[in-house]
């Protein structure tokens, strides 16, 4: 009998487009109310669904997926993501903190030991164009810190630079014996409203190009974020490539912080 109970409450709520767990008064703002505490008087929490980086990319996530949340967790990463279907890549929220030291890194500051080159030269032209290390005057809207390097209008009015993509590459480095390693970097940018205009990033395995991932391609709202992606322990070189293409004086972005720990 109160099987039968339990299945008629939870048809009514499917009826009435809302569902409680832990409450028989669900709001009525809602279409899923979770209650901390149970009938038995025990406290719980809400658990995402907890994927490794190769669990995660078998989720078959199409454009109808944004904003579908998992839990990463992979060595010594763990980070709560969110699906960004417009630009099909996995953000993340928030991941926790780690103190651990760092092995490789380029902060554009004292922390240098990671070095980097590119293929079109740097240049430093202020608002008309700019391709270099930044001390953020350039800037004004980004929000990173200290030195980075950044990014506007790579054309620079046909004077500098290049009408097509340019690639900062970050020299490879040794991570052989370094269990759980973990490569990271921050990014943040501003207008890049064209499909023309884009960033992406790829890592390489050995030499190996695991495939370009984009993080930005015409998205309209300033977009910012840090990337973690876990290095696996079979992996004895490692590289990063990052790509960009912008052609427009109100379209610019800023890297920072690339390391390896």
């Amino acid at each position: 009998m109160k099987k039968i109970v339990s299945l008629l409450f939870f048809v009514s709520s499917m009826l009435s487009a809302q569902v409680g767990i832990n409450t028989t008064a669900p709001s009525p703002a809602s279409v899923l109310h979770l209650e901390a505490l149970n009938n038995l008087g025990v406290y719980g929490g809400f658990m995402p669904p907890k994927v490794t980086l190769a669990e995660r990319e078998l989720i078959p996530v199409t454009v109808s997926d944004d904003g579908m949340m998992v839990f990463l967790s992979d060595g010594l990463v763990r980070c709560v993501q969110i699906y960004d279907a417009v630009n099909n890549v996995w953000v993340d929220f928030y991941c926790m903190p780690i103190t651990l030291p760092v092995i490789f890194s380029q902060d554009f500051d004292s922390n240098t030991s990671w070095t980097f080159t590119s293929d079109v030269a740097f240049f430093q032209n202020g608002s008309d164009g700019y391709y270099d290390i930044s001390n953020g005057a350039e800037f004004p809207s980004l929000l990173l810190n200290n030195n980075f390097f950044g990014i506007l209008d790579l054309n620079d009015e046909g004077d500098n630079g290049t009408t097509g993509e340019a690639t900062l590459l970050f020299g490879q480095v040794d991570v052989s014996g370094i269990a759980n390693a973990i490569f990271s970097f921050e990014y943040d940018s501003h207008e890049f409203n064209n499909v023309a205009d884009y960033f992406k990033y790829e890592l390489f395995h050995d030499g190996v190009g695991q495939g370009k991932i984009v993080l930005c391609e015409g998205c309209n709202n300033d977009s910012d974020g840090v990337i973690s992606v876990g290095i696996p322990d079979s992996v004895t070189n490692f590289h990063v490539e990052i790509i960009v293409q912008c052609n427009g004086v109100n379209d610019y972005v800023g890297f920072d912080n690339f390391k390896i720990y």
